[in-house]
């Protein structure tokens, strides 16, 4: 029993942590292309309202 909870625990962090990584990498593929037509003010602002939509939508979905 302790091997498997060890098992899905080391899975679940796995899954966070590559999830983690494909966001970065979204991100900064976003941002680049951003900034292909925009400033880096502007740039920053799309993103930090971004964030913030993400962030609201997951505690929206966190509360259900």
């Amino acid at each position: 029993m302790r091997k498997l909870v060890v098992i899905l625990l080391i899975s679940g962090m796995s899954s966070v942590f590559a999830s983690s990584v494909v966001a970065q990498a979204a991100e900064s593929a976003a941002m680049t292309k951003c900034l292909s037509s925009k400033t880096q003010l502007e740039c920053n602002a799309l993103q930090s309202a971004g964030t913030k939509a993400a962030a609201k939508a997951t505690a929206a979905q966190t509360a259900q």
